[in-house]
C-alpha cells in the first residue's frame, strides 16, 4: 500500500483461507466455532512439533495462499492417531497445526516483503487474533527491521467489519464514484 486506500494485491487465497482451515479442523474434532480461538486456547500447552506438518505451498511459487492440502494432511492425522477432544495429544496436534498455519503466514509475509522492500507491516484479518500468528509476526519483522503495525486483538474477530470500514473510508474519499456491481437482495428458501 502505497498511501492509504492505495494497495496492490500481491497474493490471494485461491481454496482455504487459514481461518476457513482452522474453523474446518475445530469443526471436524466437534470443537466449536470459530475455530481459531477454541484451537489456539486447546493448543496453547501442546508442543507444536509434535505433529510435522509441511508447509503448504503453490506448484508455481507464487504468494497465493492454499490451506486445502493442509487441511487434508490434518485430517489423515486426526484419522491415523484417533483423535478426538478427549484425546491426551490434542493440544499436541492443535498446537502443531496452529503453529504450520502461523508459519506459512510469516513465510508468505517474508517472501512478499523480499519482493517489495516495504517500510512497515500491518497484520490484520480474523486469524491476526491469533498469538502464535503475532508473535511469529512481530519477531519477524523486528528481524527484518520493519516497523509492525499489530491491532489489537478485540479489533481483529470480525472481517466483516473490516471490509465495511475501508468501504466507508474509499466512498468518503469518491462519493461521486458509482460502483460497477449490479446485484439484486433476495430472500431465499431451502
Amino acid at each position: 500500500m502505497d498511501e492509504p486506500l492505495s494497495y496492490r494485491l500481491l497474493g490471494k487465497t485461491r481454496d482455504d483461507a487459514a481461518g476457513e482451515a482452522l474453523d474446518k479442523i475445530a469443526k471436524f474434532l466437534g470443537l466449536g466455532y470459530p475455530g481459531g480461538p477454541v484451537i489456539e486456547k486447546l493448543g496453547k500447552s501442546g508442543d507444536p512439533k509434535a505433529f510435522p506438518f509441511a508447509v503448504p505451498r503453490t506448484k508455481d511459487r507464487s504468494l497465493d495462499f492454499s490451506f486445502s492440502g493442509l487441511k487434508t494432511a490434518a485430517l489423515k492425522t486426526i484419522r491415523e492417531h484417533g483423535l478426538t477432544k478427549e484425546s491426551p495429544r490434542l493440544s499436541d496436534f492443535l498446537a502443531s497445526f496452529e503453529g504450520i498455519v502461523a508459519r506459512t503466514l510469516v513465510d508468505h509475509v517474508g517472501a512478499a516483503a523480499d519482493q517489495t522492500q516495504p517500510r512497515s507491516l500491518l497484520l490484520c484479518g480474523g486469524v491476526a487474533r491469533n498469538t502464535r500468528l503475532r508473535t511469529r509476526f512481530q519477531d519477524y519483522a523486528r528481524r527484518a527491521g520493519l516497523d509492525a503495525h499489530v491491532p489489537s486483538p478485540k479489533l481483529c474477530t470480525d472481517n466483516a467489519a473490516m471490509v465495511g470500514a475501508v468501504a466507508i473510508r474509499r466512498f468518503a474519499a469518491e462519493p461521486e464514484t458509482s460502483t460497477d456491481l449490479d446485484l439484486d437482495a433476495y430472500a431465499r428458501s431451502n
